[in-house]
């Protein structure tokens, strides 16, 4: 998954968040995974469960769409997006109820997968160590 941040200081600069975690909420493992991608490709790639998209799988991973799933991944970010006097955020994707969270501040409410999510976000960003 990509973030898109927006400032004063550029147009926009793009950083690439690659090292994504997931896991179910109760649970204490974080697993690593790619981003974009489905709950269901994770677990499938994962064996927890076997293909999604084959023949009567959608009764048998029927427990996966009753779960709450948490992703996180942490990021620095450079001196001079920082010093600009606006920053957003750009969130694509999102599946139709998420919750986001930076550095343990709410920052957005999806409750729609058909668009782009867009937030300010300046006053929670760090240097270094970011945790979305």
């Amino acid at each position: 998954m990509a973030m898109n941040f927006f400032s004063t200081i550029s147009s926009q600069q793009w950083y690439n968040l690659d090292k994504w975690e997931y896991k179910k909420a109760e649970d204490e493992t974080w697993r690593s995974c790619n981003l974009p991608n489905s709950i269901y490709n994770i677990l499938n790639s994962d064996g927890f469960i076997e293909n999604p998209y084959w023949q009567d799988q959608e009764v048998k991973i029927a427990w996966v769409d009753e779960q709450t799933w948490l992703f996180r991944t942490r990021f620095d970010l450079d001196t001079a997006l920082l010093n600009s006097s606006t920053i957003e955020s750009e969130f694509e994707g999102l599946d139709g109820y998420a919750e986001i969270y930076l550095n343990h501040s709410k920052i957005l409410v999806s409750v729609n997968s058909f668009r782009n999510w867009r937030t300010e976000c300046k006053n929670l960003l760090l240097e270094k160590n970011n945790l979305l």
